[in-house]
């Protein structure tokens, strides 16, 4: 945020016995919750996913289409045209997710009630 950082440096003396309380659940949510509340960046990757597979489907569907132009006598139907749709309309509602998922997270750091100044000293209080 731009104001100083001081380090304390120290070593961390080893476990003498037992294992840790933390389970694998309870590390992966505090992984999870550490990304989550500091970043927008999965809300941007969703979108970036979804902008990126919506235009390749748009690249296959058109080259499939070129395809059947092309050898028309002997082309044979199948599941092609249902997953290129499949994938495109998922890729739709991954970018749109990611567009929700932006306005809530802006949502988010309003409501946060972070101070607007960080003081670096008070005077006369």
């Amino acid at each position: 945020m731009g104001y100083n950082i001081a380090e304390v440096e120290y070593d961390k003396p080893k476990r003498k016995k037992g294992r840790t309380s933390s389970s694998f659940y309870r590390l992966y949510d505090v992984a999870m919750l550490g990304i989550v509340n500091n970043s927008k960046l999965p809300l941007r990757l969703s979108i970036f996913a979804g902008s990126i597979i919506g235009i390749m489907s748009l690249f296959v569907a058109f080259a499939y289409l070129i395809y059947k132009l092309v050898f028309w006598s002997s082309f044979q139907l199948g599941q092609a045209p249902l997953v290129i749709g499949l994938f495109f309309f998922a890729a739709v509602q991954l970018f749109f997710i990611g567009i929700i998922g932006e306005y809530i997270g802006a949502i988010y750091t309003q409501v946060k009630k972070r101070p607007l100044v960080i003081e670096k000293e008070r005077i006369n209080f």
